[in-house]
C-alpha cells in the first residue's frame, strides 16, 4: 500500500454513496406515479430499485461500517411501494374487492 493511503480510501466516499441511496430510494417512491397504467410494471421496477437500494446499504456496511445507519433513512422510500403493490397483488389474487 502507497504511503498516505488507508484502506477506507478505495471505493466510494460515503458522501456519494449517501446521495447514490437517497435517490435510488427516492426514484423507487416515485415509479408508481409516473407508470400509473401498468400495475405490474410499477411493482417490479419498485423491487429491482428496492433491491439496489438494499445492495448499496450492505456494500456501505462493509465499507462504512456504523455511517451506514445513515443509509436506512432512505428505508420508508425505498420499500414502501413493493410492499403495498405486493398487499395489492396478493389482495387481487384473493379476490379481495378494493384491492382490485
Amino acid at each position: 500500500m502507497p504511503c498516505g493511503t488507508s484502506p477506507t480510501d478505495s471505493g466510494l466516499k460515503f458522501s456519494t454513496l449517501f446521495v447514490l441511496s437517497s435517490a435510488t430510494a427516492a426514484v423507487a417512491c416515485g415509479v408508481p406515479f409516473v407508470t400509473t397504467d401498468a400495475f405490474d410494471v410499477a411493482r417490479r421496477v419498485s423491487i429491482v430499485l428496492a433491491v439496489v437500494w438494499g445492495m448499496s446499504v450492505i456494500y456501505g456496511l462493509f465499507r462504512h461500517r456504523r455511517k451506514t445507519l445513515w443509509l436506512l433513512s432512505g428505508l420508508p422510500l425505498a420499500v414502501y411501494w413493493p410492499v403495498v403493490l405486493k398487499a395489492a397483488a396478493w389482495g387481487c389474487a384473493h379476490g379481495i374487492r378494493p384491492a382490485c
